[in-house]
């Protein structure tokens, strides 16, 4: 017990210094809160940047997409969707499905615009009007855009890279990537189809800063510059180089990622060497200290536990050495009774009962023997104790066998039907005994045990005295080492019984008055 209370107690100090080290590196976090300072240190690196740095690109997209329909090209996919259409499964680039769905979009902005596209990717019509691409609405009710849905066609002239560099600008800028051609077309193709998701959104609200997996878009701030939507372009790897020597560093935000200052979608943060040089040194010297603390005690935790361990398997080893100890006289005593038997008429009633009560005792000291090297083998499993369960023709004769030496101070109630039943003999009446012997020392007499059956499986051992247990529960009563007021003994053998019906299966109740404790059996064939 002093043992296990050293050990309990290291846990506790363990985690209390667990908790202190969690609580001081809030203290870190706290470091991690943007100031105005901050704010203005970032917006100067960015200064700096644009001076020393030429872009590799300007990109006006005002000039791009100049009307406020056009600004629909920029919104993300997401926000599109398939406005009017009950069948998404429709390929409006092919011959196929013509005109079905037709009517649930007749709502939709400029219907005739669709119509005519039906009839085009029908054959009902070879060309579609001159202007077709470059008047609104630029997107097809199924999210695509007009120009994309003709490039699927593979039909000349939309396979055609001066087409493509004629109308990129009524693609919708996710639909670029999609596109062959694009190796072959000027630089700003590549950015352009770069752009979508979170950088989509940017630019429609006009952030200041956006950056894709290559690039990094600033808006053009310069006083010449009257387009809202311009933006320099430059290789993301060059402004992370810039600010290497700097406290901070860039990651594309993300909601899951922690960051001291979000500029458009540019989650700003401070190097890690930075926090720790900016940490308060007393929060983290307590932390440290408390580290170590925390591997100090984890050590004597660990030590603590190999030495109990070693302490197991010396008690193990005793155990072993008494077993092989005790089996060699056991058998031997064993031998000697069943010759003894074989002259068994030859002796008087007086010797014949004292015979049989010493040829009880040998047998069951015989398989507490064979219990405990049961017990030291390696492949146990789970289970404590392994059971030897045989049928027994008569239940009534077994119990009143195992009550023989109590039936002078206990009422014995049998089966009013007797039968037969599977069960293990030893270990049942090494709980039984335990039982009525607990009853006789502590209890009130008379003293009583009461045999019922509910259904031919099941067997209901009952052990009453006339007394009021002082315990309220079963789990107090057969805890380890618990003894009742007038008890001299270990306290350990309801504790015993507890465990043995446990791994039997079988059911054990406690009534505290009058005192009962019922064993319910389930037959085990």
């Amino acid at each position: 017990m002093k043992d296990m209370r050293i050990t309990i107690v290291l846990v506790l100090i363990a985690i209390s210094m667990a908790f202190a080290t969690g609580y001081y590196a809030l203290f870190i976090q706290g470091n991690y809160s943007v100031s105005s300072d901050d704010i203005f240190r970032i917006k100067n690196l960015k200064k700096e940047f644009r001076k020393k740095h030429e872009p590799v690109l300007i990109i006006n997209f005002n000039s791009l997409y100049s009307s406020r329909a056009h600004l629909e090209l920029l919104k993300p996919l997401s926000q599109i969707g398939s406005a009017g259409l009950r069948d998404k499964g429709i390929l409006y680039s092919s011959s196929k499905d013509c005109f079905k769905d037709i009517y649930n979009i007749a709502n939709s902005v400029n219907f005739e615009k669709v119509v005519l596209w039906e009839e085009f990717r029908c054959n009902r019509r070879k060309k579609l009007p001159s202007q077709f691409f470059s008047m609104p609405p630029y997107l097809h009710p199924s999210g695509k855009s007009y120009a994309y849905l003709a490039y699927e066609t593979k039909k000349n002239p939309f396979i055609s890279q001066r087409w493509i560099e004629e109308h990129y600008q009524y693609f919708h800028l996710s639909e670029l990537k999609k596109i062959s051609q694009l190796k072959h077309m000027p630089s700003y193709f590549n950015v352009l189809s770069q752009l979508e998701g979170d950088v989509l959104n940017g630019l429609v609200k006009g952030d200041d800063s956006l950056i894709t997996n290559e690039f990094y878009l600033e808006k053009n701030r310069d006083i010449f510059v009257f387009f809202d939507l311009e933006y320099k372009v430059y290789p993301v790897s060059l402004l992370k180089d810039f600010i290497e020597n700097s406290p901070y560093r860039i990651k594309k935000y993300d909601k899951n990622l922690r960051c001291l200052y979000k500029d458009g979608n540019i989650c700003w943060r401070f190097d890690v060497v930075h926090i720790l040089s900016a940490t308060n040194k007393r929060n983290v010297f307590i932390i440290v200290i408390s580290i170590i603390l925390i591997l100090i005690l984890v050590y004597f935790l660990y030590v603590k536990l190999k030495a109990q361990r070693l302490e197991d398997n010396k008690r193990r080893l005793a155990l072993q050495v008494l077993t092989h100890e005790f089996r060699t006289p056991v058998t031997s005593l064993l031998l000697s009774a069943e010759e003894a038997q074989k002259k068994f008429e030859e002796f008087d009633e007086e010797s014949q009962e004292i015979l049989l009560r010493l040829s009880s005792d040998i047998h069951r000291l015989y398989r507490l023997v064979e219990a405990s090297r049961n017990y030291l083998k390696l492949d146990q499993g789970k289970k404590l104790i392994t059971f030897q369960n045989r049928e027994i023709s008569s239940v009534n004769h077994f119990f009143e066998y195992i009550l023989s030496p109590y039936l002078d101070d206990i009422t014995f109630s049998p089966l009013g039907n007797d039968k037969a039943f599977y069960l293990d003999e030893y270990w049942v009446s090494i709980c039984v005994k335990n039982l009525v012997e607990n009853a006789l020392k502590h209890g009130s007499h008379p003293v009583e045990l009461k045999l019922s059956a509910a259904n031919a499986a099941e067997l209901r051992i009952d052990v009453i005295d006339s007394g009021e247990a002082a315990f309220e529960k079963l789990s107090e009563v057969t805890g380890e080492f618990v003894k009742g007021n007038k008890s001299e003994g270990s306290g350990l053998g309801l504790n015993i019984v507890k465990k043995v019906l446990q791994d039997m299966k079988a059911q054990f109740l406690f009534k505290k008055n009058p005192t009962t404790f019922s064993i319910i059996l389930k037959e085990a064939k």
